[in-house]
This record gives C-alpha cells, structure tokens and sequence, in this order.
C-alpha cells in the first residue's frame, strides 16, 4: 500500500527501480564510462514524460541530443532512438490545460 504522506517521494522511489530494471536489463550490456551519465538521463527523460513535462524547445531537444549522454544511451540501447523522439513529440505544455466551450 502506497505511503499517502509523502505519495510524490513513494511514486519517485518506485519509477526509479522500475528505469533501473529496464536499464539492468538493457544498459549494462555496453561498457563505457559515461554509463551513469546516460542512466540519469535516461530516468529523466521518463520522469518528465510521464509527469507532463517533457515539452522541451527546439533548442533544449537538440542540446539533448548532441549530448555525449545521449550518444552513449544510443551506443548501449541503439534501439531506443525512436523511443526517445517519441517521448519530446509533444508541442505543448502538459501543466496547462484550455478548454473552450
């Protein structure tokens, strides 16, 4: 049962060992010393999707992307390219919600 006292520390703990499975998994298989670098990044990049905040400018995507963070999380998961695109595809702000009626 989820610590309703302090429920964004518990819903913080438990994205993190499910982002150290999946880079367990997959990560730990390509040996470079940049490896913590792209991990924390990688966790990033998915705390802010999924949390609504991973609108980013076009400035900010291609800093991302010219990181050697970045490049290492490629080398070790090549097939996450796709997968890290699609989680910077939104082209608005998720904190703010318009409704017109």
């Amino acid at each position: 049962m989820p610590p309703f006292a302090d429920f964004h520390a518990y819903l913080k703990e438990v994205f993190d060992r499910s982002n150290n499975l999946l880079l367990r998994q997959h990560l730990l298989k390509g040996a470079a010393k940049d490896l913590p670098e792209a991990a924390e990044m990688l966790k990033k990049m998915h705390w802010d999707f999924f949390t609504g905040q991973s609108y980013k400018s076009e400035a900010e995507i291609a800093a991302i992307y010219e990181s050697s963070a970045y490049r290492t999380l490629l080398a070790a998961m090549p097939s996450m390219k796709s997968y890290i695109s699609s989680l910077y595809e939104s082209t608005q702000s998720s904190q703010k919600l318009d409704l017109t009626w």
